[in-house]
C-alpha cells in the first residue's frame, strides 16, 4: 500500500463528517499517528487480511446483481474502527489502537512476512488476522508461494492508457479489481467453450469424497504457514485472534440470506471453478476449520470462525456486498465478534523486545 495515498471520493462514507481513507506512512489505516514508541496504558491491535479486512466494497462485476458501492469503507466503518468503538465503548481505562494493516489480494503467508518486516517494531498486543479467500486456491494446490507468483502475468498484461489513469486510482485496488475482470471474462470463456460443464450449484457429496484427499495434501502447507505464524508472534507476546473470514459462498454454514444475498450466491456460483466451490462447499466444515481451530486454540490463541458465527443473523440484516465483501453492519457485526474475544482473552505479560 502506498504510504500517504488518499483515496478520496473512492472513500465509502456512513456520514458525511466520515473522513477520507488516507493511507499513513506505512500504509495503514487509522484514526491518528502511529508513533513507534507505544504510549503508555494502550493496547495496540493490528487487523491483517486481505480486501475484505481492508474494507473494501463490492467488486464491481457484481453491481448488475445488486449494486454496491465500490471503493473503501472509511475508518469509523471499517472493521479496524468499528472494533476500535466497540473495545473503547466497553472498557474505557485503556487506550485502544486499532490500525487496518490490511491490503487487497493479500494472502495469508504475506501476513506474515509484513509482521515480519514492519508490525513486529510496533509494539503490538494484539494481531487479528481475517483469512480465507485468497488462500482457497492455495488449499487446492498446496502452492501459496508460487500460486502468488503466478498473478504476476496478469499485471505485466495490464496497459494503462494514461499515467493519470494511475495517479487518481488506488494502485492496489485498481490492479485487483482488473485482475477480478480478467478471471470473469477467462471463466465465462471457459463456460461457453463447455456446454457439460457443471454448476457449483450442482456439486454431489460424492464427487468431494473423489476429491477431499487432494484438499486434503493442498492444505498441510496453510496448517505449516498457520503454526509458523503462531510461532512468529509468540516469540513477541504478541498475541493471536485468527478469523475465518465469512464467505457468501460456504453454503452448508452460514447466516440466513436476504434476497439480495441469494442473487449474489447465484452470481458467485455461476462464476465458481470446481475445486474451490467445493473447498467451500464440503472442506473448510468437514475438517480445514477445525483443524485452524485446534491448531490455533492449542497454542493458547483465538479463533473464529465467522461463518459459524454468523448463522442466527436474521435474513434481514444484509452482510455480504458479494462473494466475501462487506456492509457497513457486515464489518460492525465482524467488530463485535473479535471485540468480545479480546476483552474476554486472560492478560499475559510481555517478553522484552529487539530494537
Amino acid at each position: 500500500n502506498v504510504p500517504g495515498y488518499d483515496m478520496g471520493s473512492s472513500t465509502l462514507r456512513g456520514e458525511p463528517s466520515d473522513p477520507d481513507v488516507v493511507l499513513d506512512e506505512h500504509g495503514f489505516i487509522s484514526d491518528q499517528r502511529l508513533a513507534e514508541k507505544k504510549p503508555a496504558n494502550t493496547v495496540r491491535i493490528f487487523i491483517l487480511g486481505g480486501s475484505a479486512a481492508f474494507g473494501a466494497g463490492q467488486n464491481t462485476d457484481y453491481h448488475g446483481t445488486h449494486p454496491y458501492r465500490d471503493g473503501v469503507h472509511s475508518y469509523p466503518r471499517n472493521i479496524a474502527g468499528q472494533l476500535q468503538t466497540y473495545l473503547s465503548t466497553r472498557d474505557p481505562t485503556v487506550n485502544y489502537e486499532v490500525v487496518n494493516a490490511a491490503a487487497y489480494a493479500r494472502r495469508f503467508h504475506q501476513s506474515t512476512l509484513l509482521y515480519l518486516e514492519t508490525i513486529s517494531r510496533l509494539s503490538p498486543d494484539y494481531v487479528v488476522n481475517i483469512e480465507g479467500w485468497n488462500d482457497v486456491g492455495s488449499m487446492v494446490s498446496g502452492k501459496p508461494y508460487s500460486d502468488a507468483e503466478q498473478m504476476m502475468p496478469s499485471l505485466v498484461k495490464l496497459q494503462t492508457h494514461s499515467e493519470s489513469w494511475l495517479n487518481k486510482s488506488n494502485t492496489y485496488y485498481v490492479l485487483s479489481t482488473a485482475i477480478d475482470k480478467y478471471r470473469v471474462r477467462s471463466n465465462q470463456k471457459k463456460s461457453a467453450a463447455s456446454s457439460n460443464a457443471t454448476s457449483p450449484t450442482a456439486l454431489q457429496r460424492s464427487e468431494y469424497e473423489g476429491r477431499k484427499r487432494a484438499y486434503v495434501a493442498g492444505s498441510r502447507r496453510f496448517l505449516q504457514s498457520l503454526r509458523q505464524h503462531v510461532g512468529v508472534l509468540q516469540a513477541d507476546g504478541t498475541r493471536l485472534v485468527f478469523m475465518m473470514q465469512p464467505m457468501l459462498p460456504r453454503t452448508s454454514v452460514n447466516k440466513d440470506l436476504s434476497a439480495i444475498e441469494e442473487k449474489l450466491l447465484k452470481h458467485a456460483h455461476a462464476l465458481a471453478e470446481k475445486d474451490p466451490a467445493l473447498v467451500l462447499q464440503y472442506f473448510l466444515d468437514d475438517q480445514l476449520s477445525d483443524e485452524c481451530r485446534d491448531l490455533v486454540e492449542n497454542a493458547g490463541e483465538i479463533y473464529i470462525d465467522a461463518n459459524r458465527e454468523l448463522v442466527g443473523v436474521e435474513s434481514s440484516v444484509e452482510v455480504y456486498t458479494d462473494y466475501c465483501h462487506l456492509t457497513s453492519k457486515g464489518n460492525e457485526i465482524l467488530a463485535e465478534m473479535i471485540g468480545k474475544r479480546i476483552l474476554a482473552s486472560p492478560k499475559r505479560a510481555v517478553p522484552s523486545r529487539g530494537d
